[in-house]
């Protein structure tokens, strides 16, 4: 929506995740335009097919295929109740979409497998394999983090239930889906006796530190797969190790009421929530690392032994550690940035309680 876009963007810049020249906008323009061969809508309960596909091609039936899928899957489990189209926690849009996306996928490989003539599959493979390397430079082109995000739901997604189908779980996971990518990219911490349920984090702290006339223009939740893809895209070699720790997490940025947000004023802030001291640590390392490498490379760095802050002319980062928490303040003004984070540090609503459904 243009109400966040200002503040979604300055946060992907601040994170080394965008560039000035990057807009969200055209990104999923180009992108949608390129990808989207068919969809299935839940609110008018239609599909839909772009007019230039070819509905005879083995391509076009296993897409079809994949799509009918979720029709089915709206008539029994009704997927307007899905947080599929949520802005404010990608963590569980995703988790939500990766059961959707890997079940289809599934279904429309079941389908090849079982009603599709093997000789024509045969015959269009090579224009099929063409198109995938070749015909798609805007998926290319895109920020490693969204060609990631776009692949996570079918890829990791698939594997997930695999998982569930294996256990004879198939439709009991779409009755009571995860609630976190952790749980997608570790089954064993859905399907546990006991779940590991994400920790839904609070900022009320850093609110209370905004300075007039300045409000909380966006936030969001980067969950596990956010995280690692954050390390990888800043070439953090042990990127997957480090997010596995994940427990919860929030980030927002703070601005002007009125009018976009940029860096000239601005207060970005990521709390994250551990599973052990011993994860946290590995997290305030990699952050650090990150920062000192690649977010604030040219920076005067001050550090203690439970913070550190980086300063440039026109902007300051400050992180914080305690426990199983890790406080990161990134703000164009320096007193603010220590202000919020040492105001979260000391609160004791950071981390609130275990998500529920």
């Amino acid at each position: 929506p243009p109400s966040i876009r200002s503040a979604l963007e300055l946060s992907l810049r601040r994170l080394g995740l965008f560039t000035k020249d990057h807009s969200i906008e055209k990104i999923f323009i180009d992108l949608f335009s390129e990808q989207v061969a068919g969809l299935y809508d839940e609110q008018t309960r239609k599909l839909y097919v772009v007019t230039t596909f070819d509905l005879k091609t083995v391509l076009a039936k296993v897409i079809l295929a994949h799509e009918v899928c979720h029709a089915l899957q709206d008539q029994n489990y009704d997927l307007q109740k899905w947080p599929i189209k949520e802005i404010h926690n990608d963590d569980l849009a995703y988790a939500a979409a990766s059961v959707l996306e890997g079940d289809a996928t599934i279904l429309m490989n079941e389908y090849l497998l079982r009603h599709l003539d093997p000789r024509q599959a045969l015959r269009e493979l090579p224009s099929m394999l063409l198109m995938s390397m070749a015909g798609q430079p805007q998926m290319q082109s895109a920020p490693y983090f969204l060609q990631q995000q776009m692949i996570f739901p079918y890829m990791t997604g698939q594997k997930f239930m695999m998982e569930a189908i294996r256990r004879g779980m198939r439709d009991q996971v779409l009755a009571d889906r995860p609630l976190s990518t952790e749980q997608i990219m570790h089954p064993e911490k859905y399907f546990a006796a006991e779940r590991d349920q994400p920790i839904r984090l609070q900022l009320d702290a850093a609110d209370a530190k905004a300075p007039e006339g300045w409000k909380r223009r966006y936030h969001n939740v980067a969950g596990e797969l956010g995280t690692r893809l954050f390390l990888e895209t800043h070439f953090h070699i042990k990127a997957p190790d480090v997010a596995a720790g994940w427990g919860g997490d929030i980030y927002a940025v703070y601005g002007p009421e009125e009018g976009d947000v940029d860096e000239s004023q601005y207060a970005f802030v990521w709390a994250t929530r551990w599973d052990t001291p011993a994860d946290a640590v590995e997290f305030r390392d990699a952050m650090r690392k990150v920062l000192t490498e690649r977010l604030y490379k040219d920076a005067e760095v001050d550090e203690g032994d439970a913070s550190a802050q980086w300063r440039l002319e026109q902007a300051t980062a400050c992180l914080k550690w305690k426990d199983r928490t890790v406080i990161y303040v990134d703000a164009s003004d320096g007193e603010l940035a220590r202000r919020m984070s040492q105001a979260l540090m000391e609160s004791d609503r950071v981390a609130a309680s275990p998500s529920r459904p």
